[in-house]
Formats: structure tokens, C-alpha cells, sequence
């Protein structure tokens, strides 16, 4: 049932986020003091019934980081780069570090080296992509010795005033 009602909030908070980075005029969103390591595991928590039954050895580590930033972006996003990691990996290592803001993920690509494109669409990168660039966060994902490897940092907001960070 706690999950079922946690599922609700997300999808809330998603339509939310995408109905705002749709509007001509922006305001800011909500930002707030977020424990970027309880984030992190919280997630993969959460999702970890999606590598529970494959032949993979999951490493997370992490340590404590409280940066002041888009809360639900920041959510989404890291969800959207762990659920990928944990579909698109069947067998071998996932590891996942933060360090501060920085946020690495590391899995085995196939055997071919590509991705399985029949997992989904793509609409999660693009929508990484897009809140990365609306927040100036930094976010890279490449293919390197036979692991696919995506590294986020979320740096501090910038105060829209005067440009510096909050």
C-alpha cells in the first residue's frame, strides 16, 4: 500500500515538472535543503526489485552531501538514470558512487555493446537532458570498456537575481 501511494506522489510530481518545463514564462521552482545521499539510496532502494532476480552484483556508495536544489527534479532524474541502469544490465556489476554532488553509474553493456532500444522509448534521456540543462547540471553518459558509465552532478541553484550560487 506504501508503495502504491509513493507511486501516486511521483507520478504527481512528474506531471508537475513536465507541465512547468512547458510553460512559456517560468517561475522558479520550489528548492529546498536535500540530502543528496539519502536520495540516492532511497532510490535505489526502491527500485531494486528490477535487478533482484538477475545475475548482478549491485554496489552503491555514498556519502553525506545537503545541497540546496529542485528537490522533485533532482528525484526524477536520478530515477530515471538508476531504473535505466537496472533495466538495461542483466548480468555482471552495477555500481553506483556519490561523491558530493557528483553521482556516477557505472553497468555491463550487452554483449553487443548497445543498449536493448526495445526497454522504452527514450523519453526518460530526453527529459534528463532537458531538466539538466534547465538547472546547469552537469550530465554526461558514454560507453567505456564494455560498461556503459553516466556521471550527474548536481551543482548548488544559481540565485536568478544575481546569477551567484544560494
Amino acid at each position: 500500500m506504501q508503495r502504491l501511494s509513493r507511486a501516486g506522489v511521483t507520478m504527481t510530481d512528474l506531471i508537475n515538472t513536465l507541465l512547468w518545463l512547458n510553460r512559456e514564462e517560468r517561475t522558479a521552482p520550489f528548492e529546498e535543503d536535500v540530502r543528496l545521499d539519502e536520495e540516492v539510496e532511497e532510490t535505489v532502494k526502491s527500485l531494486r526489485y528490477l535487478v533482484d532476480k538477475k545475475n548482478i552484483q549491485l554496489e552503491c556508495h555514498t556519502e553525506f552531501c545537503k545541497v540546496h536544489l529542485a528537490k522533485v527534479a533532482c528525484q526524477i532524474v536520478l530515477n530515471n538514470l538508476i531504473r535505466n541502469a537496472f533495466q538495461h544490465c542483466w548480468s555482471g556489476r552495477i555500481r553506483i558512487c556519490q561523491r558530493a554532488e557528483k553521482i556516477e553509474i557505472r553497468n555491463r553493456l550487452h554483449e553487443d555493446g548497445a543498449f536493448d532500444a526495445e526497454q522504452g522509448f527514450g523519453l526518460g534521456i530526453l527529459l534528463i537532458e532537458k531538466l539538466c540543462r534547465q538547472f546547469s547540471w552537469h550530465y554526461s553518459s558514454h560507453a567505456i570498456d564494455g560498461e556503459h558509465v553516466t556521471v550527474i552532478e548536481f551543482k548548488p541553484s544559481l540565485n536568478m537575481s544575481t546569477g551567484e550560487s544560494v
